[in-house]
C-alpha cells in the first residue's frame, strides 16, 4: 500500500478473496477422492491471506476521510463487520438446504461484487495521502 497506494492494495485483497470461493466451487464438481491436497493447501493459504488483508482498508479510509470524521468512519467500519458474525449460520443453512455448490457459488458472487466495488474506489486526492504521486 505504501508503494502502490492503498486503493490498489484494497483492490488486490478483494481480487484475491474471490479465489477461495472459486476454488471451493470447482472442488464441488470433483469426486471426493479426486480433490488433490495441494488445491486445499493453496485454498487455505489464499484464504488466510485475504483474512489478514484488512490493513489496506483502514489505510485507504485514512487517505480519503477528513481527519475530523475519521473516528466516525472507523466506528462504522467496525460495525460493518457485525453481519459477518451470522455468516457461519447462514452458510450452514445454505449448505443443508441446497448444498456446497450453492454456498461457494453465492460466496464467489458476493466476493466478485465486492471486488467490482473496490475497483471503482476513487484514488485519494487529499494532500498528505500515502498514495504514490502521479507518474510524470
Amino acid at each position: 500500500g505504501d508503494r502502490f497506494g492503498h486503493q490498489r492494495a484494497v483492490q488486490g485483497v478483494t481480487l484475491i478473496s474471490v479465489i477461495p470461493a472459486l476454488a471451493g466451487l470447482f472442488l464441488t464438481f470433483l469426486p471426493p477422492t479426486q480433490a488433490p491436497v495441494a488445491i486445499f493447501a493453496g485454498l487455505f493459504f489464499v484464504l488466510g491471506f485475504t483474512l489478514e488483508g484488512w490493513p489496506p482498508f483502514i489505510n485507504y479510509m485514512l487517505d480519503v476521510v477528513p481527519e475530523v470524521d475519521r473516528p466516525r468512519y472507523a466506528g462504522l467500519m467496525g460495525v460493518g463487520h457485525v453481519p459477518a458474525i451470522l455468516a457461519p449460520v447462514l452458510g450452514g443453512l445454505l449448505v443443508s438446504s441446497v448444498g456446497y455448490g450453492a454456498l461457494f457459488g453465492t460466496t464467489a458472487l458476493l466476493t466478485a461484487a465486492g471486488c467490482a466495488v473496490a475497483c471503482s474506489l476513487p484514488r485519494p486526492t487529499r494532500i498528505g495521502s500515502s498514495s504514490p504521486p502521479p507518474a510524470p
